[in-house]
């Protein structure tokens, strides 16, 4: 959670000294905010997802070794800075940062980080207050501008994003993260990949032949070739005589005498 805050309240900074000037642009760097913290929610999601849930049976202190800074004071600022959050996640985010303090290895630190985390805070909430004030062309201008630069990423990251933003995850008003979220959605899908076997051979894949109906004998039986003698079953086996020459009167065949073999 620290992580999330260091690195995308440092770009909330940069957009609210550039949103005095002129909304139009704004626009570059609030859409680099916006991707930015996209990033790192889905990121300390993933991270989170891995953890098994550690509960805190700790009371709270009255007040944080070596501060002022009563537990309850860092409570209201979380829920006046994070307002956009559900009070679930206000509670997970204030759990997260109160660990982190009451750490003894936090000892020489837990001033500077209150400190820097209230900084951050008010910075986001200035963010998000600064963003209420576009206008609606500004806000659906931004909007085409941001589905500009989420076409560019991959199918799921984009549907991450998307759900990123119908969560309230991001200090955008209501009425501009319903644009972006359209914006997403009407996003074409690309187009399927081609099968394997369609890269491979350079096109779709060809149905194998049919093999051809072998000729049947009688009874049904499929004859058997031997050499230059076809069997068919229940028949004597005979040889193939070649065509006699034309205009050539057929040989008869001398007579064999009996008692005689055939070699």
């Amino acid at each position: 959670m620290n992580r999330v805050l260091r690195n995308a309240v440092l770009s909330a900074c940069l957009v609210a000294g550039v949103l005095c000037t002129s909304p139009a642009r704004a626009f570059e760097p609030i859409l680099m905010f916006l991707f930015g913290m996209a990033r790192e929610v889905m990121y300390d999601a993933f991270v989170n997802s891995q953890k098994p849930p550690q509960p805190n049976s700790e009371p709270l202190p009255a007040l944080y070794p070596g501060t002022m800074v009563e537990p309850r004071k860092l409570r209201e600022l979380i829920d006046e800075s994070f307002y956009y959050l559900s009070e679930r996640r206000r509670d997970a985010l204030f759990q997260a940062f109160n660990d982190e303090l009451i750490k003894p290895k936090n000892a020489t630190v837990r001033a500077a980080m209150i400190q820097y985390f209230a900084e951050h805070a008010y910075a986001v909430r200035n963010v998000i207050d600064r963003l209420s004030l576009l206008s609606e062309p500004e806000m659906r201008a931004l909007a085409v501008q941001f589905a500009d630069e989420a076409r560019k990423l991959p199918e799921k990251e984009r549907q991450q994003l998307r759900e990123v933003l119908e969560e309230g995850l991001l200090p955008v008003p209501p009425d501009l993260s319903h644009m972006l979220v359209v914006a997403i959605a009407e996003i074409p899908r690309a187009p399927a990949e081609p099968a394997l076997a369609e890269q491979q051979d350079g096109g779709a894949a060809k149905p194998a032949a049919a093999p051809k109906p072998q000729p049947r004998g009688r009874g049904g039986e499929a004859p058997i070739a031997v050499n230059a003698m076809t069997v068919e079953p229940g028949a004597t086996a005979r040889a193939e005589q070649p065509p006699a020459p034309a205009g050539t009167a057929p040989t008869a065949r001398e007579p064999r005498p009996e008692g005689t073999a055939v070699w």
